[in-house]
C-alpha cells in the first residue's frame, strides 16, 4: 500500500509557515544522460510549487555518475544528512524524484529515512506519492527499498546474460578495452536505440592500424631479449601513449606489469576468452571484489581476424617466459620476496612523499650486495618526479641512528607529543559538543526506544503464531526496527560526557614514545627477520619526500608511530594509551627531522614523459616545480651525518 502526500488547500499559506524543501537527485553512470539530473529536480520543483512549497535553493544537491549502491561515496546526499543535524534546521522536508534515486539498497534506504524523521525531516518521493512522514510510510519505503534493490540484482543477471550471448555469437565481445583494437558499436539504422541513435546490435572489436606495431614491436623486442621493464623504458622513451589504466585509481603508463600481461594474453592470436573472473560486491566495504571462474566455466572462441602476433612470434615469446620462471629469481611473498631481501629492514615501509605510493628497491649492481631504494611509480612508469634513489645500507644506517640515538636526545619526540595531545583534546571538545546535543534529544529518544522494543515483540509474536505463512515484508520490518533499536542504544550509550582533561599528558606521549625507540635498540643486535618484526610493531610508514636543503636535493624523513600495543605489555604502550588511541581514532603520531646525507644519494636521469598535444608538461611534471616544498616535515631539519 502506497501513501499519497495530501495536497494543500486552496488557502493562501503565509510565507514564513510553509514547508521549506531540499531538493537531492543523482545518476548512476557515465553512460546516463546528465540531463536526468536536471530532469529530477525539475519534478520535484513542480511539485513542491503544486503543493505550496518553498524550495531552499542552497539545498538543492546532486550526485554525478555514482551507483545507488555506493552509500557512503555519494557526497552531497551525506552533506544534506549532515545539515539536517544543524539548529536551527534548514529544511522542514527532502524532496527525491523516486526511493531509488535515494539507495539501491534496502537498508541504505530505511536507514536515509529514520536519520532524516529523528531530525524532524520527512522524505518526499514526488513519482510515487511517499510520505516519510505518514503512519504507514515504512512499510511502503520498505517494499519499494526491496524493490529498487531486487532491481540492481536483475540488471546485473541481464547484463551478464547479454554478454554471455554476445560471446557465443562469435562476433560480438562482451565489453572492455584491448590495447591494439578499437571497439566499434554494430549500428542498426531502422531502429531507434538509447537517446535517439541507432540501435546498437553489439560491439565488435577490429584491429587498430595505429597500435599494431607497437604490439609486434613489444613481443619482438622480448623474444630478441630485451626484459619487460628495458621495454616499457623505450616505449616512454618514444613518447608513445600508454594503454588506459585498468582502475580509475590507477596511474597511466607503461610498466613492466604491462608489457608482461601483453605477453600473456592470447587475444593477440584470435583466442577470445571470457569469463576467467566474476565481481561481486563486499556487502561491508561495498565495493566490487574480482573472483577467479573455474576453467570449466569459461567462455572461448576463435576470432582470426584479431590476428596480430604470428604464431611463431608468440610460441617463442611463450617459451621465454616459461624459461624465466624457471630460472628467474625465487620468490619467498610477503616482506621476504626473495632470498636476498630478508635483511632488508625497511622494506615494505617506505612511502614516496610525493605521489604516496610505495618506495620500493629498484635497482642494483651486479654480483653485488648493493641495492638502492627508489619510487616505484617513477621507476615503473615514469609518471612521479621523485627520481632520487638511495642505497639501502646508508639509509638503513641514516634512519636506524636516528631512531635510536638522536631522537632520544632531541625535542623532536616532545613536539610530536605536544601535537597529538592537541588534537586529542579537540576531539574531546567535539565529542562533548556532540554528547550534549544527544542529551537533549534523551528523553524523546528513551520514549522511541520504549516504542522500538514493544513493536519488536508485537512482532515476534505475529511471526511466532503465523509461522511459514508469514510475510518476508514483516520479517524484513522486523529487522528493520532491530536495527533501529541498536542505533538508539549506541547513541544513548554515548550520552556521558568524556572528562574535560584527557588522562595522558603531553609527558606521558613522550615517555611511552621513548619506549618504543629504546626498545628499536634491539633490531642492531638482532638477526635481520626479527629486527624487521620489530619495527614493524612499532612503525607504520617512513615518508621519504624529495627537497632542497641549502641549495642541495635531499630526502626528507617523516616516520609514523604505531599507538596500538599490539598485545606486547612488556616494552610498548601502557592500557591507557591504547585506550586513547582506540577512543579518538588517533593510530599514528608522526616525527619529522631528519634529512638524508646528500652525499649518498644519486640522482638519475628522469625518464621521458608523456606531454599534452600543445607540448605542455603533464600534471606530473609540473609537480616537480614543487620539490622544494616539503608538506608533513619540518622544512627547519637538520642534516644527519654518516
Amino acid at each position: 500500500m502506497m501513501t499519497k502526500s495530501n495536497d494543500p488547500q486552496k488557502t493562501e499559506v503565509p510565507a514564513e509557515q510553509r514547508k521549506r524543501c531540499a531538493i537531492y537527485a543523482r545518476y548512476s553512470s557515465d553512460m546516463q544522460r546528465e540531463s536526468s539530473i536536471e530532469d529530477q529536480i525539475r519534478k520535484c520543483r513542480e511539485y513542491a510549487a503544486r503543493q505550496g512549497w518553498v524550495v531552499v535553493e542552497d539545498y538543492v544537491r546532486y550526485d554525478h555518475a555514482i551507483s545507488g549502491a555506493m552509500f557512503e561515496q555519494r557526497t552531497a546526499l551525506q552533506n544534506l544528512i549532515a545539515s539536517a543535524e544543524q539548529k536551527p534546521l534548514p529544511f522542514d522536508l527532502l524532496l527525491v524524484d523516486s526511493t531509488s534515486r535515494l539507495a539501491r539498497n534496502a537498508e541504505d534506504q530505511l536507514f536515509t529515512v529514520r536519520t532524516l524523521r529523528f531530525h524532524r525531516v520527512h522524505v518526499i518521493a514526488v513519482s510515487q506519492g511517499l510520505d516519510s512522514g505518514h503512519a504507514s510510510a515504512r512499510i511502503s519505503f520498505a517494499i519499494h527499498g526491496i524493490m529498487d534493490e531486487q532491481y540492481l540484482e536483475d540488471l546485473g543477471n541481464n547484463v551478464r546474460r547479454g554478454q554471455e550471448g554476445c560471446v557465443e555469437g562469435d562476433k560480438y565481445i562482451a565489453g572492455g578495452r584491448c590495447y591494439g583494437y578499437k571497439n566499434v558499436p554494430d549500428e542498426d539504422p531502422t531502429r531507434v536505440g538509447d537517446y535517439g541513435r541507432p540501435f546498437v546490435r553489439g560491439v565488435m572489436r577490429v584491429v587498430n592500424p595505429e597500435e599494431k606495431p607497437i604490439v609486434e614491436r613489444i613481443f619482438q623486442m622480448y623474444v630478441e631479449g630485451s626484459s619487460f621493464d628495458k621495454i616499457a623504458q623505450s616505449l616512454r622513451a618514444d613518447r608513445i601513449p600508454a594503454p588506459r589504466p585498468p582502475r580509475k585509481s590507477s596511474m597511466s603508463g607503461w610498466s613492466a606489469d604491462g608489457i608482461n600481461e601483453m605477453l600473456r594474453n592470447p587475444v593477440y592470436i584470435g583466442h577470445y576468452i571470457w569469463k576467467r573472473t566474476t565481481s561481486v560486491r563486499d556487502p561491508k566495504t561495498r565495493q566490487m571484489v574480482t573472483r577467479p571462474v573455474p576453467e570449466a566455466d569459461w567462455k572461448r572462441s576463435y576470432r582470426p581476424e584479431w590476428r596480430i602476433v604470428s604464431d611463431d612470434l608468440w610460441n617463442r615469446a611463450q617459451a621465454r617466459r616459461a624459461l624465466r620462471r624457471h630460472i628467474g629469481i625465487r620468490k619467498l611473498g610477503g616482506l621476504e620476496r626473495t632470498k636476498r631481501s630478508e635483511k632488508y629492514l625497511f622494506s615494505g615501509l617506505l612511502y614516496c612523499g610525493l605521489c604516496e605510493r610505495a618506495i620500493r628497491i629498484v635497482d642494483s649492481e651486479p654480483d653485488s650486495e648493493v641495492v638502492r631504494y627508489g619510487c616505484g611509480t617513477h621507476r615503473d612508469k615514469g609518471e612521479c618526479p621523485n627520481a632520487t634513489t638511495v642505497r639501502r645500507d646508508e639509509l638503513e644506517k641514516q634512519l636506524l641512528g636516528w631512531l635510536t640515538r638522536d631522537l632520544l636526545t632531541s625535542d623532536r619526540v616532545m613536539e610530536a607529543a605536544q601535537d597529538l595531545y592537541a588534537r586529542v583534546q579537540k576531539k574531546v571538545s567535539e565529542l562533548q559538543a556532540e554528547v550534549r546535543k544527544i542529551a537533549i534529544n534523551a528523553p524523546a529518544l528513551r520514549k522511541e526506544l520504549a516504542e522500538k522494543k514493544q513493536e519488536a515483540w508485537n512482532l515476534t509474536d505475529f511471526i511466532a503464531a503465523s509461522g511459514r505463512q508469514c510475510l518476508a515484508t514483516v520479517q524484513f520490518r522486523l529487522e528493520a526496527v532491530d536495527v533501529r533499536i541498536k542505533e538508539i542504544e549506541g547513541l544513548l550509550s554515548h550520552a556521558t560526557e568524556p572528562d574535560d582533561v584527557v588522562a595522558l599528558s603531553p609527558d606521558d606521549i613522550r615517555d611511552n614514545l621513548i619506549a618504543k625507540l629504546r626498545d628499536m635498540q634491539s633490531v642492531l643486535t638482532s638477526e635481520p627477520v626479527i629486527g624487521k618484526q620489530v619495527l614493524r610493531r612499532h612503525i607504520s610508514r617512513v615518508i621519504l619526500t624529495p627537497g632542497l636543503v641549502d641549495g642541495k636535493r635531499a630526502a626528507h624523513v617523516c616516520v609514523e608511530f604505531r599507538l596500538g600495543s599490539d598485545g606486547n605489555s612488556d616494552v610498548l604502550l601502557t592500557g591507557s594509551m591504547d585506550a586513547v588511541s582506540q577512543q579518538y581514532g588517533f593510530s599514528t603520531i608522526t616525527v619529522s627531522g631528519l634529512v638524508l646525507d646528500t652525499s649518498r644519494i644519486r640522482r638519475k636521469p628522469a625518464s621521458v614523459r608523456p606531454q599534452t598535444p600543445d607540448g605542455s608538461p603533464t600534471p606530473a611534471s609540473v609537480r616537480a616545480a614543487a620539490l622544494p616544498s616539503i608538506q608533513g616535515c619540518d622544512s627547519e631539519s637538520t642534516e644527519i651525518a654518516a
